[in-house]
């Protein structure tokens, strides 16, 4: 006896049973990702408002800032010595300037990389031909631009950190070009014992630091930190700096600004999370415009939402937790291998964007260490000679505030020089830096 067919409203009921039963389950874990990820993000808002770091505060801290007329003046005078201050992009009808392959350019930052490997004192190093040509050729513009910065003292770079990804940055390779021409002239002169001549360059060098180390994103702290490194190195090496530098150098607080650059890193992906409209929006991960959004980006929005937002939930998370470490830690005790190893343990398998959004981000606070230690040096040298007849007694300590455990020892150089030396030498990073330096004095 053959069986009975099934009928065809029984084949559809069933497909209707288990279609809403599909659909009924996706929209309830929808509803639960939706629920879930606002509930972090409040979770994450209260944690940074906890230690006085509030979305809020952040933001009035920072607003958006656009190209000041004096920064645009600045561009126009730098393009004509093939520096560019604002990106090209930015500046319609602008000539391209490949700063990255003129030959000038790099030889000034060899010239540079030589002057900061100094430690004792002795005559500066004389420019090299190509350099001094260039400064020769560009005499005129560059003691322009230095009165032009000594005398703005108020150069605004454009910033709007809620971009996120695609928030802008100024020419920092442009900035980092003119910081050196400014310090090669000021060592130049130093050298030719040109007082006046050098404070000048170097008056320019800090106004026109100044002018970008306040700002959030953390690549303009690291241009930051090379360019206090070389006003370090002239400065060890100018016999009689002023008072004044003695205040700023103690006053180059790195390690303050990179943790608001943490901050300011948390608070842009907070922003891309709660605005994020669809897959178009996704270009901005590689600092693109965010291109126009289809039906498709929309529909596809809606099922992946509640994933972007729990994962840059989580690294909001990592990124606080590590921040609030490093804030309370000792510097010399950071190591930036185990730190990448810790950043990648906290985050869990499904969070694939963590890993991308902090690919490299502490590895930074090895840079404060070495600028702050670098920094305390060279307020070290200034003191002492500015206290000639009476020099730090050799074999005393000086404790380090930067390093715990950590002393600036006086001792006799080979040539009966002062020197100054940290001790214990040991740092748990990679880099090894000679902290030492040799200076004359007399009693």
């Amino acid at each position: 006896m053959l069986p009975k067919p099934v009928a065809r409203g029984c084949v559809f009921r069933a497909l209707w049973i288990y279609f809403c039963f599909v659909s009924g389950t996706a929209g309830l874990a929808l509803i639960v990702g939706y629920a879930l990820s606002w509930w972090r993000w409040r979770s994450e808002d209260r944690a940074w408002a906890e230690h006085g770091a509030s979305a809020e505060r952040f933001a009035s801290e920072h607003p958006v800032t656009r190209d000041s007329p004096a920064a645009l003046r600045l561009d126009e005078l730098t393009r004509a010595i093939g520096i560019e201050s604002i990106p090209r992009d930015k500046v319609a009808g602008r000539r391209v300037l490949d700063m990255a392959k003129d030959p000038a350019l790099k030889a000034i930052q060899a010239h540079l990389q030589a002057i900061e490997a100094i430690r004792a004192d002795g005559p500066l190093p004389p420019m090299p031909p190509e350099v001094r040509a260039y400064m020769q050729t560009n005499a005129a513009v560059l003691d322009s631009i230095e009165d032009h910065v000594i005398a703005s003292r108020a150069l605004v770079f454009e910033e709007d950190v809620a971009r996120g990804p695609g928030a802008p940055i100024p020419a920092l390779l442009g900035i980092r070009s003119l910081q050196n021409v400014l310090l090669v002239r000021a060592a130049d002169a130093l050298r030719h014992e040109d007082i006046a001549r050098a404070s000048r360059s170097l008056e320019a060098s800090w106004t026109h630091a100044q002018s970008f180390s306040g700002r959030s994103d953390l690549l303009s702290q690291l241009i930051g930190i090379a360019v206090a490194r070389i006003q370090n190195s002239i400065l060890r090496l100018w016999t009689g700096p002023p008072a004044l530098w003695l205040d700023r150098v103690k006053s180059n607080d790195f390690r303050t600004r990179v943790l608001t650059s943490y901050q300011a890193e948390v608070y842009g992906w907070r922003e891309f999370a709660l605005r994020y409209k669809g897959a178009g929006d996704i270009s901005e991960l590689d600092g693109a415009s965010p291109r126009a959004n289809t039906p498709f980006d929309h529909a596809f929005r809606f099922v992946s939402t509640p994933y972007i937002r729990l994962s840059l939930a989580g690294v909001s998370e990592v990124v606080r937790r590590l921040r609030e470490e490093l804030a309370s830690g000792d510097l010399c005790s950071f190591d930036p291998d185990k730190s990448d190893e810790t950043i990648k343990s906290r985050f869990p398998r499904w969070n694939i964007l963590g890993p991308i959004a902090v690919p490299s981000l502490f590895r930074a606070w090895a840079s404060v260490r070495d600028v702050s230690l670098d920094s305390e040096l060279t307020g070290l040298v200034i003191e002492a000679r500015q206290r000639p007849r009476d020099p730090p007694a050799v074999g005393t300590a000086t404790p380090s505030r930067v390093c715990g455990g950590h002393a600036w020892v006086y001792g006799k150089a080979a040539d009966g020089r002062l020197s100054i030396r940290m001790e214990p030498t040991e740092m748990p990073a990679p880099r090894k830096e000679p902290w030492t330096f040799a200076l004359a004095v007399t009693r």
